[in-house]
Formats: structure tokens, C-alpha cells, sequence
């Protein structure tokens, strides 16, 4: 009962204050300071909001309007009373925050999700443009190679070149590599 907010609290024990002044069947009329005193809440205008909310209601009604209203409760205030009504509206109210503040913070988990999604894919795209252009790179090399080998005289004299060809690109990714 401690996460009911207060002003739910309030028109719950101005009711069950109302109902205590029952005698038997019969509402017994209490006035506006007397309530302010049992209760201990002593903003008067807090406390007529209240009860002007509970008149609205039809579970009380305001017997006299003088300095010092009067107030009694009605039939309809005593089952508001025993079946906690103010106080399930007041649950009622915390869950729905509860659900309204948990789907916010389940968009803004949305959000962050899809934004590493992008993020990460571009990671992902420039890594795979990094692999393609290497992959180009040995295209072009060995098709060079085949070039040459296709137009040389001999043999032995291309597989030296190609050697030697293929040593310097080693030595090339090395220093690529490094830098």
C-alpha cells in the first residue's frame, strides 16, 4: 500500500473517517477542522479537493456550506470505502505509469539496437571493400603473370621472372602492411 500515491490514500481515509462516524446505519455529519485534525492534514483547501472530488463522486455529501463545512457519507461512499475503490484506482494509476515509462524505455532500447545494426554494417561494408580490393589487387597480378608467361620464349626464363615477380609483390605487401 506504500506505492499508492497520496491523494488516493486521502479520499480512502476520508472515507473510512466518514464511516467511522456511522452510528450503525446512520452517517453522522463531521465538520471540515475535525477531519483536518483526525487525519493530521492540515491544508484545508488539499483536504476540500479532496472531498469535493468524494461529492462529485456521490460518495459524500456536504450537509451545511458555512465556515466550517460538514460532511456525511452516502451508501454509495460506504462500498467505496469496503471495496478499496480509491485505493485499486491508485494501483491502477502506478501500473499504468509503470507500463508507459517501460515502453519508453523499450523504444529507446529499439533505438540503440538499430543504430549499432548500421553502425556495425558499415564496419562490415568497408572491411568487405578492403578484401575486394586486395582480391583485385592478385587479379591483376596474376593475370599479369599469365601475360607474361604466355609470351615469353622459354620457360626456364619465365619461371625465374615469375619468382622473382612474385617475391617483389611479397615484399610490396609487406611494406603496405607496416604502413
Amino acid at each position: 500500500m506504500n506505492f499508492i500515491p497520496e491523494n488516493f490514500k486521502i479520499k480512502h481515509d476520508l472515507l473510512g473517517l466518514l464511516k467511522s462516524q456511522m452510528k450503525g446505519d446512520i452517517p453522522e455529519d463531521i465538520k471540515l477542522s475535525q477531519i483536518a485534525k483526525t487525519l493530521k492534514v492540515y491544508d484545508k483547501k488539499l483536504l476540500y479537493d479532496h472531498l469535493y472530488v468524494l461529492d462529485e463522486n456521490k460518495d459524500i455529501v456536504f450537509v451545511s456550506t458555512d465556515e466550517d463545512p460538514k460532511f456525511m457519507i452516502t451508501k454509495q461512499g460506504v462500498k467505496s470505502f469496503i471495496d478499496k475503490v480509491y485505493l485499486e484506482s491508485g494501483k491502477t494509476y502506478i501500473l499504468n505509469r509503470s507500463y508507459d515509462y517501460g515502453k519508453n524505455i523499450l523504444v529507446l532500447i529499439a533505438v540503440a539496437t538499430f543504430s549499432l545494426s548500421v553502425y556495425q554494417g558499415c564496419n562490415n561494408k568497408k572491411a568487405i571493400n578492403r578484401q575486394e580490393m586486395k582480391l583485385d589487387t592478385l587479379e591483376k597480378r596474376v593475370n599479369s603473370l599469365q601475360i607474361y608467361h604466355n609470351s615469353s620464349p622459354t620457360n626456364i626464363h619465365n619461371s625465374k621472372t615469375d619468382q622473382q615477380y612474385l617475391q617483389k609483390g611479397a615484399q610490396m605487401d609487406t611494406i603496405k602492411a607496416r604502413s
